[in-house]
């Protein structure tokens, strides 16, 4: 009877102790919890297909035309107030946002974060943010340095983080990051022109 007694407050302690471990400084999901708000973000896109070069033609012989352009996404970012908070909420500060990639293939090559200074004040409610997720000068680089050949139909995937560093106003002022997810494919989709 003892032993029952035993493996059942082990079991329960257990129970207890894992519970326990499930909290940190951040809510799950990406959240930021500050000191009087949590801050999440949400993607427009959850997939970008970014022309690598636009406006290009691709006759048999060559390569013609087109530019690199940066293509953003539209990110919402949204401060919501604590339940039973006593004061009003105060203004969160978000000065940079990191653009992560993570490879989907073993065709993509692996490519270094990418951070932007952002500059906006939210002080509660929902802000639209446009995040470069495939700015001009990767698009350039995954070209020349990286081998993603014009009108090839070469395709490089990735995984993308976008996250959002910020401090709140008036708070304890501790930085708090909080990040979404969505993907992005590069390719050179290229008219072709007229034979």
């Amino acid at each position: 009877m003892f032993r029952c007694m035993g493996i059942q407050s082990v079991v329960f302690l257990s129970f207890l102790f894992l519970l326990s471990s499930c909290g940190s400084q951040n809510a799950g999901g990406g959240a930021g919890e500050f000191t009087t708000v949590t801050m999440t973000a949400q993607p427009q896109t959850v997939r970008l297909e970014s022309d690598v070069i636009t406006g290009n033609t691709c006759p048999t012989s060559a390569t013609s035309g087109g530019a690199y352009e940066t293509d953003s996404v539209d990110v919402d970012v949204a401060a919501t107030p604590y339940r039973n908070l006593t004061m009003s909420p105060l203004p969160v500060r978000i000065d940079t946002v990191t653009v992560s990639y993570t490879p989907k293939n073993a065709v993509s090559p692996a490519i270094l974060a990418q951070p932007y200074p952002v500059g906006i004040v939210i002080t509660s409610g929902t802000a639209l943010i446009p995040v470069p997720v495939a700015p001009e000068i990767l698009k350039s680089k995954l070209v020349s340095d990286y081998n993603l050949q014009p009108c090839s139909g070469t395709l490089y995937e990735y995984y993308v983080t976008i996250t959002f560093s910020g401090v709140e106003i008036g708070g304890t002022g501790t930085r708090q990051e909080f990040s979404t997810n969505m993907s992005v494919a590069f390719a050179d989709r290229a008219e072709t022109s007229a034979q």
